[in-house]
């Protein structure tokens, strides 16, 4: 049995962690992008990873400032963060084809759901339930005609409840697809 001082483990574990990430490195070709290095995951020069995306690769970028779903503000400033921050022209500078179409007024589309609220009854426990429904019901529609045209939608949002709309959208145009939620 080996009686050592936790500091003393500690020092031996560090050196023997350390050993490791040097030979691996040294095998790798020193870890500063020394050598061949490129994503296995997605090839850039692959086009079989986005085979259901028509020729040329367009990517429509879809503004979903969703802010219904959840109680805290500023969810909804998130698609014009990420636009001011360079992603569509880091997005052509990869290849694609970018086709930037207009946040969706969820404002509007959210007053209009809840005009008719009335006829509908409500849960208690449900906050904003029309308003997201509503919301999520035009984001699936603009989804799937995006994907029917075979473009790439990319869809920033707002809040989390988005994801309603946007699986809606691609399960109607691709219903073969599968979906892994994390």
């Amino acid at each position: 049995m080996l009686r050592c001082s936790s500091r003393k483990v500690q020092s031996c574990v560090v050196r023997q962690i350390g050993k490791r990430a040097a030979s691996s490195e040294t095998r790798a070709g020193g870890g500063a992008g020394i050598g061949n290095v490129h994503h296995q995951l997605f090839p850039t020069d692959d086009n079989s990873f986005f085979r259901h995306v028509a020729q040329p690769r367009t990517v429509s970028v879809i503004g979903a400032p969703m802010t219904y779903g959840q109680p805290f503000v500023g969810t909804d400033r998130g698609p014009e963060l990420l636009r001011e921050s360079g992603l569509l022209k880091d997005l052509s500078s990869l290849g694609w084809r970018v086709e930037d179409i207009p946040d969706l007024d969820f404002d509007a589309i959210c007053a209009e759901a809840a005009k008719n609220s009335n006829a509908v009854p409500v849960s208690p426990n449900a906050k904003h339930s029309l308003q997201v429904g509503a919301g999520c019901s035009a984001l699936a529609d603009l989804v799937e005609s995006k994907l029917r045209l075979g473009r790439f939608p990319l869809i920033l949002g707002g809040d989390h409840s988005i994801g309603i709309g946007s699986l809606a959208g691609i399960l109607r145009a691709k219903p073969q697809t599968g979906v892994i939620w994390v």
